[in-house]
């Protein structure tokens, strides 16, 4: 999940910390690793990093990518800052690239799915009663830009 409590790098932009390992690069038919995701309700792969083991396939590909430098494991910060990721669901997954003769062999990691929320919600018109004067009759009314999940509000406390 990434929300507006998720941590942010240099650049103010939101992340999301991503451990991808279980891998072998030793292993003479590894080629590279994808880290891919899609909006929740899509159903297109979008690359977001290539990981390479091999300097010579790195400076040989296109897109971005990176060099791995732990063969255990690649910790990567997956940026999703709020110019570019829609507050939604999104589904993420690594995918390792094999080459057996002339094809690639892919297989894919378990499904990741969380949601991006870091806008926060924000009063939305004029609160009723718009007198400003609560009487016997009338209700508190507050509307906001997006649905409140009220069942995930902590209990109100007296002061």
């Amino acid at each position: 999940m990434l929300n507006s409590e998720t941590p942010v790098d240099g650049q103010n932009k939101r992340y999301l910390p991503i451990l991808i390992d279980q891998f072998d690069v030793t292993n003479s038919l590894f080629v590279h690793k994808e880290l891919q995701y899609k909006p929740a309700s899509s159903n297109t792969w979008i690359n977001a990093m290539n990981f390479y083991s091999d300097p010579v396939k790195l400076n040989a590909a296109q897109g971005q990518k990176q060099l791995i430098t732990n063969a255990s494991g690649i910790n990567y910060n997956f940026v999703m800052d709020d110019g570019s990721f829609n507050d939604q669901n999104y589904d993420i997954q690594a995918v390792s690239y094999c080459k057996v003769g002339a094809n690639y062999v892919t297989t894919e990691s378990n499904l990741i799915s969380g949601i991006k929320d870091t806008y926060n919600p924000r009063l939305f018109g004029t609160p009723q009663p718009a007198d400003g004067v609560l009487n016997i009759n009338d209700d508190v009314r507050l509307n906001f830009n997006e649905t409140i999940a009220a069942g995930l509000l902590p209990p109100a406390t007296s002061r």
